[in-house]
């Protein structure tokens, strides 16, 4: 029966180990590029297999650097296959985000590139234009969308969807409104009366007849089954 080879000597046989400041790349497979080392433990009477990154397994069982399970072992090199210890740094999650977008290497997934993302870049856009112009509520979006209170308060708050903007109130009507016989009357009146005296004048609230004088984006679209 074939002996096997311990870990720390498969890992020592599968870096090609050059110069002390130049990069010792991983020999053996790789994923996303980085090296995978696999490594098999007593598991009761049975055994397993484990996989490691290459460079924190090297760091770890040949260097005998201390590495915390909650640290990450990043490369000062940026070259993913280096296991030379000299290249790699134990670190955060956090700093390692940073280095990365520091160093231009993060990339992120927005809007319709995003593979969770539940809602559209237009249906945001439409969202942000009827909740700045105030007529629907968040109940209303939420409820037409099925989506929960915190996703609608994270795009109200500009915490996800920040490249989405809406357009102003001004532009949003020109843009977007498409006006009855009724709403261009009352719209006559808004801007010979204003908006509360006008609502008084009508026994109206003023979001029912900011609604119906300004049918936008969300509202005129959802009670025509447009979206």
């Amino acid at each position: 029966m074939k002996q096997r080879k311990p870990f720390r000597q498969t890992l020592i046989d599968g870096v090609d180990k050059r110069g002390k400041n130049e990069c010792w790349l991983w020999k053996g497979p790789k994923r996303n590029g980085y090296g995978r080392a696999t490594q098999t433990v007593k598991y009761g009477p049975n055994r397993k297999r484990r996989f490691w990154s290459a460079h924190r397994a090297y760091l770890i069982f040949v260097a005998k650097k201390k590495v915390p399970d909650d640290s990450v072992v990043c490369h000062v090199c940026d070259n993913p296959p280096c296991c030379n210890p000299s290249h790699l740094v134990v670190t955060s999650q956090k700093w390692n985000m940073h280095d990365m977008a520091k160093k231009g290497r993060k990339v992120v997934s927005r809007g319709n590139h995003n593979g969770s993302a539940k809602l559209t870049d237009k249906q945001v856009e439409i969202i942000k234009k009827a909740l700045k112009a105030r007529i629907v509520s968040r109940t209303e979006i939420r409820d037409r969308f099925n989506i929960s209170k915190s996703v609608v308060s994270t795009i109200v708050n500009y915490t996800s969807w920040k490249h989405i903007l809406p357009l102003s109130p001004i532009e949003t009507v020109k843009n977007t409104c498409h006006p009855s016989p009724l709403s261009k009357r009352l719209r006559a009146s808004i801007r010979k009366h204003g908006m509360t005296a006008t609502a008084r004048r009508l026994h109206w609230s003023v979001g029912k007849l900011r609604r119906l004088a300004y049918p936008l984006a969300l509202g005129y679209e959802y009670r025509k089954g447009k979206m």
